[in-house]
């Protein structure tokens, strides 16, 4: 009985708790590129949830067609006070039905989940290899990556457009800043998405 009492606290009252504590509601749904959403999500005292970059909580979005199911999202960026972002993309209906939320929506979770942080990192050199959604989870890795971390990125899409939250920054000498921005271009990312800074004397 008491083990019943345990497990209807955690995967009952605990998801039905936090949304009133927290009052976690979507703020925005914005495109991230073909078929991919960015859901940024607002609420109360969200600095005091134990979450990092990278890890997942299974999210459940609290509208008629929705609300009976949880479905595991990883965050897309660092925590911000008030903030959180999942980025999803269209892999079924519940997905697509995403793209469709309303600011205002009241939004529950369990989590978070996983050990993929920050704080597994074992040197400061670091390389982060993502491929389609999975480069959201990278990109919030990256965040909480400590400043004087050496990380090399590398991300793969069957098309350029199917990475989401991709930026280009360079710097180095001329030469190379021009052939790494051609090849940037080249690959279909936008020129104001290609950021660099002349290494130059």
């Amino acid at each position: 009985m008491g083990a019943l009492i345990v497990v209807l606290a955690f995967r009952v009252g605990l998801p039905l708790w936090r949304p009133v504590r927290h009052d976690l509601r979507v703020a925005q749904v914005s495109s991230a590129g073909p078929n991919t959403w960015s859901i940024m999500l607002s609420g109360r005292h969200l600095e005091r949830l134990p979450t990092a970059g990278a890890q997942f909580m299974m999210w459940r979005f609290l509208r008629r067609e929705l609300w009976w199911q949880a479905h595991p999202y990883s965050l897309s960026a660092a925590p911000q006070a008030g903030h959180l972002r999942i980025t999803v993309k269209e892999l079924g209906d519940h997905s697509t039905a995403l793209s469709r939320l309303a600011p205002g929506t009241r939004v529950a979770f369990e989590g978070p989940y996983g050990v993929f942080t920050a704080d597994a990192r074992q040197s400061r050199n670091v390389l982060l290899v993502g491929a389609g959604v999975g480069t959201t989870p990278i990109r919030a890795l990256l965040d909480d990556l400590p400043g004087d971390t050496h990380v090399v990125v590398l991300l793969r899409g069957r098309h350029s457009e199917d990475i989401a939250h991709l930026d280009v920054f360079i710097c180095g000498p001329d030469d190379f800043t021009r052939t790494v921005i051609a090849a940037a271009r080249d690959a279909g990312v936008p020129a104001r998405h290609i950021h660099h800074e002349d290494f130059a004397f």
